[in-house]
């Protein structure tokens, strides 16, 4: 307030309280009576701004103070010499020592021991610098344990006293520090993870440049560091041609097709280029990597299965091998019984054909087929054991020498039960004379009791039966043998099979071996 505005207000005050000097008095008595009460009015009211003022600034103090005290933030004021000058009530607590006993201790005497030459050197820099800096301490509290901070400081000047001192804030990052390393402990675990993995593993952003590389993949790809992959274009690098070495590109890529559609993906029929130009087969799979909902990259891993296509190659030879080395053995044995019969001979021969292209027909896989061809071949072995006078009969067989006939499935099936076929062979020999309604023999089977590959020689055996010579009489021709099997058709041969061989022999035009 200016001193005409205080003298103002003081007469319009004096006034207003009708304390005006006696009339009776000397004029120059009255004037100097009014300027001594306007002085005291005016002397009344600056006191009274400088209560209020100094009211103000009591709670303005009390303020500064709880905020000073009670922050988050731990206060120091530090002079010349390193000295702690004041200090606020939340770093004497992180500290562990009441406030007064910080006053005049150097903050240098809290660091720990292992930090204390960065401190040292931190300080003197901070000397010789007016912009705030910081960096990060473990100070020692006053139990021995510590806690991660990080300490900021600059200089202040007090120009009444002519001084500087430092201002140090201090902030407990101890949970921090612990997330800190609980999260490099994590990724240290994962790096052992994928490093000690046989599989090949890479990422990818969504830019399909590599992020992160094992040492799987470095291995396989023949590269000594993963400098030379982060931050590369992997298909450039490794996937930028097909087997034949036609150039792939990226947009048909199938890493890159997994982030495009955020479906994982396998596959096995491609190829990886190392760094010298070579290239090796693989087998991959690709996964979308999400991040709130949204495709960010995808994780690759791949193994070089060159060993397993060489194994797979070596075990189809192999499988090969075996199936001549079974062909050839069954050949033998159905020469032997040729030795004896030359009729069973001829008869299974052809028995073989004719099944054989039934189950074509019938669409059987490549592997089956040639199962019922082989069992075929040896379906009637058993009547090795048959004496040959009976095989080689003209006439009609009695009653006794019929059922000894019929002995020749079971022996057929204790001759080739113990030996180790990938196929049915022995059941064929077995149940060959099975039928659908359980008439046949040996054991009475009915319908899908009977393996498949014996209702369908069973089929064949009885239209090459029928059609053809035998010891006892003329053939009876393929339209008897034909009438037979569509009577029998589901009562006693199976449909399936039946309606495959007459569409052979009627309409393929199929004609019986000789």
């Amino acid at each position: 307030m200016t001193p005409e505005e205080l003298r103002r207000q003081a007469e319009a005050r004096l006034a207003a309280a009708g304390d005006m000097p006696d009339q009776a008095l000397p004029e120059e008595t009255r004037a100097l009576l009014h300027e001594l009460r306007t002085h005291q009015i005016e002397l009344e009211m600056q006191n009274e701004e400088l209560r209020q003022a100094q009211y103000a600034l009591t709670k303005a103090h009390d303020r500064f103070s709880e905020f000073f005290d009670f922050t988050p933030v731990g206060y120091a004021s530090i002079n010349d010499k390193g000295v702690i000058s004041q200090v606020n009530l939340t770093l004497a607590r992180m500290l562990g020592v009441e406030r007064s006993k910080l006053i005049k201790q150097r903050l240098s005497a809290f660091i720990a021991a292992g930090d204390q030459d960065r401190f040292y050197l931190y300080h003197k820099h901070k000397k010789a610098s007016l912009l705030l800096q910081g960096d990060e301490f473990r100070l020692i509290r006053d139990d021995g344990s510590y806690f991660w901070a990080f300490i900021q400081s600059t200089f202040a000047h007090d120009k009444s006293a002519g001084e500087r001192h430092l201002l140090v804030t201090v902030s407990d990052i101890s949970k921090r520090k612990q997330a800190e390393q609980a999260l490099r402990d994590s990724e240290m675990q994962i790096r052992l993870l994928l490093d000690s993995t046989a599989e090949a593993i890479y990422s990818l952003d969504i830019n399909h440049t590599c992020t992160l590389v094992n040492k799987a993949c470095l291995a396989m790809l023949g590269y000594d560091d993963a400098s030379e992959l982060l931050g590369q274009k992997m298909h450039a690098l490794a996937h930028h041609s097909y087997a034949d070495g036609t150039p792939y590109p990226p947009d048909a890529c199938k890493v890159h097709h997994a982030m495009r559609s955020a479906k994982g993906m396998h596959v096995d029929d491609e190829v990886y280029w190392r760094k010298d130009g070579s290239s090796f087969p693989v087998s991959y799979w690709s996964y979308p990597i999400f991040s709130h909902g949204a495709v960010t990259g995808c994780v690759v891993t791949f193994l070089d299965i060159s060993e397993k296509l060489r194994a797979g190659e070596a075990l189809a030879v192999s499988h090969r091998h075996l199936d001549m080395a079974l062909a050839g053995t069954i050949s033998v044995v159905a020469k032997a019984v040729g030795a004896r019969d030359p009729y069973t001979a001829g008869h299974q021969r052809r028995v073989a054909e004719l099944a054989a292209a039934i189950a074509t027909e019938m669409g059987l896989d490549e592997g089956r087929i040639k199962g019922i061809h082989l069992g075929a071949t040896i379906h009637d072995i058993g009547k090795i054991q048959l004496p040959a006078e009976i095989l080689s009969k003209p006439g009609k067989l009695s009653p006794i020498e019929f059922q000894l006939v019929q002995t020749h499935a079971a022996s057929g099936f204790d001759i080739l039960k113990d030996i180790a076929f990938p196929w049915p062979i022995a059941l064929i020999a077995y149940q060959h004379h099975e039928r659908i309604d359980g008439s046949g023999y040996p054991q009475g089977l009915k319908g899908d009791e009977i393996c498949l590959e014996a209702r369908i020689v069973a089929v064949a055996d009885v239209v090459e039966a029928i059609s053809s010579h035998r010891p006892y009489r003329a053939g009876l021709g393929v339209e008897a043998a034909l009438n037979e099997i569509r009577q029998g058709r589901g009562r006693l041969y199976d449909a399936a099979a039946v309606d495959a061989c007459i569409e052979l022999i009627e309409h393929k035009h199929y004609k019986l071996l000789a």
